[in-house]
């Protein structure tokens, strides 16, 4: 996470309500009424600066409306070309 976001606690706080919503929207929560995302997907999020100043409601409005972008990862990820 950048420190553009804001502090280290900031930075935590916006880690933390990320983390929430990636749990409650895994398949077979019950906290979720349809899974988001698939099952053994790994998530990446990107917070913005403007992050800092959202409330949970709001950031978890934003990612339940913005649709997973899935890509397989290639096998050569690592290797040099």
């Amino acid at each position: 996470m950048s420190k553009k976001v804001g502090n280290a606690v900031t930075r935590n706080r916006v880690k933390r309500m990320v983390r929430e919503f990636v749990r409650c929207a895994r398949p077979g929560s019950v906290a979720w009424p349809s899974p988001w995302l698939a099952p053994d997907v790994d998530v990446v999020v990107i917070a913005k600066p403007s992050a800092k100043d959202a409330s949970a409601q709001e950031l978890w409005t934003d990612l339940a409306s913005t649709p997973p972008l899935a890509r397989p990862l290639s096998s050569s990820l690592g290797a040099r070309h």
